[in-house]
């Protein structure tokens, strides 16, 4: 994936070579814990949904086909609400899935081997990249005025509007959401 973003990134952390981790080691811990614990066998699938937040997509987010620098967000016609637009998420997840199994396919295989509905949500806790340290040029520093994140929310939202009833509004796609009452 750093060899991908060096293109469109000037991030110290795509630039600068780091040591790395192998993610896919969490997350087939994790599903063996997952399995451990719900009973389920060596080898299936939970029914449950497993949402892969995809952190740091203000580096990455330039290699997908989909556009991830506004939120996923819709308003009602004739009317100022915002509802979560989850067919835009859903092409994202579909996106971002796509370019975990070019670059890194196991992550894409661990998921899926874990739940039959995994979502992948493109995420970034500062909105941009760290800069180097103005005493330290080894550290990186963050200055809090321009921390901008983007979708940070929308896991959460996503959530409780996809598989909760009537908690939250939301726009599939499908139809026009229903009027809000309050």
């Amino acid at each position: 994936m750093r060899q991908r973003c060096q293109g469109i990134s000037s991030d110290p952390q795509i630039v600068n070579t780091r040591r790395t981790f192998r993610q896919e080691v969490f997350l087939n811990e994790a599903s063996v814990r997952l399995r451990r614990y719900s009973g389920l066998g060596q080898n299936a699938q939970t029914d449950r949904p497993l949402l892969m937040l995809i952190s740091k997509s203000d580096i990455w987010g330039g290699l997908l086909t989909e556009d991830i620098t506004s939120e996923p967000f819709v308003t009602l016609a004739g009317s100022a609400i915002k509802v979560l637009d989850i067919e835009r998420m859903e092409r994202v997840s579909r996106a971002v899935r796509a370019l975990l199994a070019e670059v890194t396919p196991e992550i894409v295989s661990a998921a899926e081997a874990i739940s039959k509905s995994v979502t992948f949500i493109p995420v970034s806790a500062l909105g941009h990249a760290p800069v180097p340290d103005a005493h330290e040029q080894a550290l990186l520093s963050i200055c809090p005025r321009d921390i901008k994140p983007r979708w940070v929310t929308t896991p959460v939202l996503y959530a409780l509007g996809r598989y909760t009833r009537n908690l939250l509004l939301i726009h599939d796609g499908k139809q026009e959401p229903p009027p809000h009452d309050s």
